[in-house]
């Protein structure tokens, strides 16, 4: 994809200063390169980021970290190719999702397609809020929380995760928490928890699957394998015992194998060669 204009991620941020601040929303519209919408809310222990933007012509934003970062980021609408010194390489399209951890001073960028409408959702987590997390959730937040205050690069998915209706309904309920009144806050902490929640149940759902996945392949090598060592000794078929050696498993797993792979009904494929 060809570059019409390259924005420094620290320029970005002088213009966006200078812009009047309403309601935490900052517009940027340049003849340049287009129009940039973006909302922050900060609150107790994260902060909120609505980022909106039609260029016309293709942008390239690049700059560096000024400090670890910690975020879940949603693409709501379009798409940005993501850069981050060849450690993370990827198109976020709509619909998808990450979360990642880039370390202070890593050099990257996020490129954006001429005409195109783009939108995205981000919660950017403080240290002490993040760290309070993997202290009590340890199992799914204690890695992820180590890499970061190791300074380690840390990507969820390189290729992303899927966003699911309900992420959609919760971004939304974020976005619409003020109309909530005094309970804002409390609901919004609530449903940042959820999201995060939902983020990283999708994502173990998607690595139990791919696990599922490659088993499958194996008992499915494993039942070919046998079947063709069954074939060849037809006159004086193996064991069990020693078939299941031969192709690397266990008699049980084996029989399971013939069982689920190759629909035999007998606990012992010998019985079936006969």
């Amino acid at each position: 994809m060809s570059v019409g204009v390259r924005i420094k991620i620290q320029d970005l941020r002088s213009i966006l200063l200078e812009q009047e601040n309403q309601n935490d929303s900052l517009c940027i519209n340049k003849k340049e390169f287009g129009r940039i919408r973006l909302n922050s809310q900060k609150a107790a222990g994260y902060t909120l980021c609505n980022w909106e933007s039609k260029f016309n012509t293709d942008v390239q934003i690049i700059g560096a970290m000024e400090a670890p970062n910690f975020s879940i980021n949603f693409m709501l609408n379009g798409q940005v190719d993501y850069n981050s010194n060849d450690i993370f390489t990827s198109t976020m399209k709509k619909n998808l999702n990450n979360a990642w951890s880039m370390p202070e001073a890593i050099k990257g960028s996020a490129q954006y397609r001429k005409n195109e409408n783009c939108q995205t959702f981000g919660i950017i987590f403080e240290d002490f809020y993040l760290k309070t997390l993997a202290d009590k959730y340890t199992d799914l937040i204690g890695d992820i929380y180590k890499k970061y205050r190791n300074n380690d690069p840390f990507v969820l998915k390189n290729n992303h995760l899927e966003t699911s209706v309900k992420m959609n309904e919760v971004i939304t309920d974020i976005n619409q928490a003020h109309l909530m009144g005094n309970l804002s806050e409390l609901y919004t902490d609530s449903k940042v928890l959820e999201l995060l929640a939902l983020q990283l149940s999708n994502y173990q759902n998607n690595a139990r699957k791919k696990t599922i996945n490659s088993l499958q392949k194996r008992n499915i090598d494993i039942a070919y394998e046998a079947r063709e060592i069954m074939t060849r000794e037809l006159h004086s078929t193996p064991s069990i015992h020693n078939l299941a050696l031969q192709v690397g498993t266990n008699e049980t797993n084996l029989k399971r194998v013939f069982n689920n792979c190759l629909l035999y009904t007998s606990p012992s494929p010998r019985d079936r060669t006969r």
